[in-house]
């Protein structure tokens, strides 16, 4: 009877341990949900797992791509999985906290047979879904997930140096208090896109296209009436706020004018036909390489035109500043800075 008692003793620490450990192998017996009359549910236990409903929840690009790339059954799962958590149900296989993690980070199965699992966090007033992987990487992805966190939390203000902002009226309260979530690969701003629970079932279908989502910054450079210039290092959302602000002029009032047209150039070809890509084919809109633009303005010129260039013609920032920027200055050229009309 003692030698009973201790192989069951045994047997119970092994599956307590399992259940606070990744392993690869699959429990069958867990997927085991029911639900009540009144909507609550109930895990095998017969155990109230009911948590707060989302009306919306975000995902990153990772995510994105791999609904877009991988298996169409896995965008049903997907789909299936999200609308349970968003209706509140929980249980070990909808919301299992990870052991080890720095954050709080938990993973869903995506499925029984698969092995793959969701990654997500909650986040303030958001859920952010980050990966959707296999669960031998579900270690590796955990550390990167906290890394990122970390490095996210590392570019508040220090809280001295925050009161002092803000006593000299520099900064408010919520400007310092704002924290904007860095990719996991390096210090840039997460693309992040947006879905409401209530057209979910749209990421089943091949039209599906992602709302990327902008932050108050990014909102205010595509909505802002008239020129505006952006500075910023490679990575931080400027062909964001590019593609968005083509969209929206396309939506504008000033759209309804037969003579509208948009012009988008840069350097890299590359880069134009992403954008291209990115926005969506418009009669009204061209896509144009800088060298491409400044060859078709030359084979534009008159027939005997002298194309010889005497460098001394050349036209820098400061020239442009002293000699037409301020000779306009009394009109209303002047209300916009030398800089932006030089851009």
């Amino acid at each position: 009877k003692r030698l009973r008692e201790a192989i069951d003793g045994a047997v119970e620490d092994v599956r307590s341990d399992e259940d606070n450990t990744f392993c690869d192998e699959v429990d069958d017996t867990v997927d085991v949900i029911t639900n009540d009359h009144d909507g609550a549910v109930a895990n095998e236990n017969g155990v109230d797992c009911a948590g707060n409903e989302w009306l919306s929840f975000q995902m990153t690009s990772h995510v994105v791509k791999f609904l877009q790339r991988g298996d169409k059954k896995y965008k049903s799962f997907f789909v299936r999985r999200m609308q349970q958590l968003a209706r509140g149900e929980r249980s070990r296989i909808l919301q299992k906290p990870l052991k080890g993690s720095q954050s709080h980070i938990f993973e869903t199965y995506l499925e029984q047979k698969s092995g793959h699992r969701i990654l997500w966090t909650e986040e303030e007033r958001n859920i952010v879904v980050w990966y959707v992987a296999k669960h031998k990487q579900v270690s590796r992805l955990m550390q990167l997930i906290d890394d990122s966190k970390s490095r996210s939390a590392r570019q508040r203000l220090p809280q001295a140096l925050a009161n002092e902002l803000q006593n000299e009226s520099l900064v408010t309260s919520n400007e310092t208090k704002k924290e904007v979530l860095l990719d996991i690969a390096g210090n840039v701003p997460m693309k992040i896109y947006d879905v409401s629970v209530s057209t979910i079932s749209e990421i089943a279908k091949d039209s599906w296209t992602p709302q990327l989502h902008l932050t108050e910054e990014e909102r205010d450079i595509v909505e802002a009436e008239g020129t505006v210039l952006v500075l910023a290092r490679s990575g931080t959302g400027k062909t964001v706020c590019t593609c968005n602000r083509i969209e929206y002029d396309r939506q504008s009032t000033a759209a309804r004018d037969p003579t509208f047209t948009q012009l988008f150039v840069a350097r890299s070809g590359r880069l134009c036909r992403y954008v291209e890509g990115a926005v969506g084919e418009d009669h009204r809109t061209s896509f144009s390489t800088y060298s491409r633009l400044l060859n078709d303005i030359e084979t534009s010129l008159p027939v005997g035109h002298h194309k010889s260039f005497n460098p001394s013609h050349k036209m820098g920032f400061r020239r442009f500043k002293q000699e037409l920027y301020t000779s306009n200055s009394t009109s209303n050229v002047s209300s916009i800075s030398a800089l932006t009309l030089w851009t």
